[in-house]
C-alpha cells in the first residue's frame, strides 16, 4: 500500500531541510548491531517520500534469515553486499512480514543473489501481493504521469494555478517518483515460495527462530519472529515507532488482542517495521492504551446517534486525540501531521468499520 500521507509530508516537510531525531522519516541508511549474528538495518525515505521498511539480518551457524527486502531495488542490493560482507553463507530464507512494497519489493534482487532462497510468508500475503503488486505499479505510473502535467501546466486537477510553494513541491516530487520509475523499468515481482497458515519453527542451527501467525493487526498476513534465546521479536508493521500505522483503518480490534498478548511474552527487544529499535514494552504499551481508548471513544460516539444513522467524518470530528498526538509526535511537526492521518483518521475509521462488522 502505498500511503497517501507520505505525499502530505514530501510537500510540507522533505524539501525544507528539517532533521529529526525520533520522526517518522528517515534521512540516512543506518545499521543497528544486536549481536555478532543479528543486525537491523533503516533505510532513508525513497526519492519519492515512501518510507522503507526495516530489514533484519539473522546469522545462524546453519542458516541465514533476512526479515523484509525494503522498497527500492537500489537499497535491497546495497544491503545484500552487506550480508556478504558478514558473512560467507548464503541466505537461505527471506521472510516477507507483509504484502507491502516497503516490505517485500526488493525481493527479486534476493532471488538474484541467491537463486536458492526460500521466500516465506502466510498464504494472505502471497495473495495479496499476487492481486495488488502489479496494479499498485501501474496506478504509480498514472499518478506520476498526472503529476508531470499538473507541474507542465502549473495547475492542480481543478485547473487552478498553483501556488509557488507547491508547484515548487510539486517538481521536486516528480522529480523523485522519477528516480524511482526508473528503478522499476524492468522490475518484475517475485512471490514467495513457501506459503504457510501458521506458526513455524526454523532451525538455523544455534538457535531455532519461530515464526508467529496471529490475528490481523496491519493486515491480513501478518507475520512476525520471535527469537526466544535473545528474547527479541521481529514485528513487521504489527509494530512501527514513533507512530502507528492504520492507514485505511487496518485491524485495530482484533490487534489490540495481538499486541496484548506480545504484551505478556518474555520480550526484551523489539524490533518494528518502522523506526528504532526499542528495548522495553513501554511504546508497546503506550499504544495498546490509544487503541483501546479510540474503541472506546468511537463506540460512545456511534452509540450517540446509531451505527446506521452516522457518518464516519463526523466522528472523526468529534474525537479529540490532543493529548494523545502530544504524546506520540513528540513536539516534531511532521509527526503531527502524520498521526492526523494514522490515528485521528485512519485509528478512528478502523474502530467504526469494526463496529459494522
Amino acid at each position: 500500500m502505498r500511503y497517501k500521507v507520505i505525499v502530505v509530508l514530501l510537500f510540507v516537510f522533505l524539501f525544507s531541510g528539517h532533521v529529526f531525531s525520533q520522526a517518522v522519516s528517515t534521512p540516512n541508511r543506518s545499521v543497528t548491531k544486536l549481536s555478532d549474528k543479528l543486525y537491523v538495518i533503516r533505510h532513508k525515505d525513497a526519492p519519492d517520500g515512501y518510507p522503507q521498511g526495516n530489514t533484519t539480518v539473522i546469522i545462524g551457524d546453519k542458516k541465514v534469515i533476512v526479515v523484509d527486502a525494503c522498497y527500492l531495488p537500489s537499497s535491497a542490493r546495497e544491503d545484500i553486499e552487506f550480508i556478504k560482507k558478514l558473512t560467507r553463507k548464503p541466505v537461505d530464507y527471506l521472510i516477507n512480514t507483509h504484502w507491502h512494497a516497503d516490505h517485500q519489493q526488493g525481493n527479486p534482487e534476493y532471488l538474484k543473489a541467491f537463486p536458492d532462497i526460500k521466500i516465506i510468508a502466510r498464504k494472505e500475503t502471497a495473495e495479496e501481493i499476487m492481486a495488488f503488486e502489479n496494479k499498485d505499479l501501474a496506478r504509480y505510473r498514472q499518478n506520476l504521469d498526472s503529476l508531470k502535467i499538473k507541474v507542465k501546466n502549473g495547475k492542480n486537477g481543478d485547473g487552478k494555478p498553483l501556488a509557488v510553494a507547491d508547484l515548487a513541491n510539486m517538481k521536486e516530487l516528480a522529480a523523485g517518483q522519477d528516480s524511482v520509475e526508473n528503478e522499476l523499468l524492468n522490475y518484475t515481482p517475485v512471490y514467495p515460495n513457501i506459503i504457510i497458515s501458521g506458526g513455524i519453527d526454523l532451525d538455523i542451527g544455534d538457535q531455532v527462530v519461530k515464526l508467529m501467525c496471529m490475528a490481523p493487526v496491519h493486515t491480513l498476513g501478518d507475520l512476525m519472529l520471535f527469537l526466544p534465546d535473545q528474547k527479541i521479536l521481529i514485528t513487521g508493521d504489527v509494530l512501527v515507532y514513533p507512530i502507528p500505522y492504520f492507514f485505511g483503518g487496518a485491524y485495530p480490534y482484533s490487534g489490540v488482542k495481538v499486541l496484548e498478548t506480545i504484551d505478556q511474552m518474555d520480550v526484551k527487544t523489539f524490533v518494528p517495521g518502522h523506526g528504532e529499535v526499542l528495548n522495553n514494552k513501554i511504546y508497546l504499551e503506550q499504544e495498546i492504551d490509544l487503541i483501546k481508548n479510540v474503541i472506546s471513544l468511537v463506540e460512545a460516539e456511534v452509540y450517540k446517534e446509531g451505527l446506521l444513522g452516522i457518518k464516519l467524518e463526523n466522528v472523526q470530528r468529534a474525537i479529540d486525540l490532543g493529548t494523545y498526538k502530544k504524546q506520540f509526535s513528540n513536539g516534531i511537526k511532521e509527526n503531527e501531521v502524520f498521526f492526523d492521518e494514522s490515528i485521528s483518521k485512519g485509528l478512528v475509521e478502523g474502530c467504526f468499520n469494526g463496529m459494522a462488522k
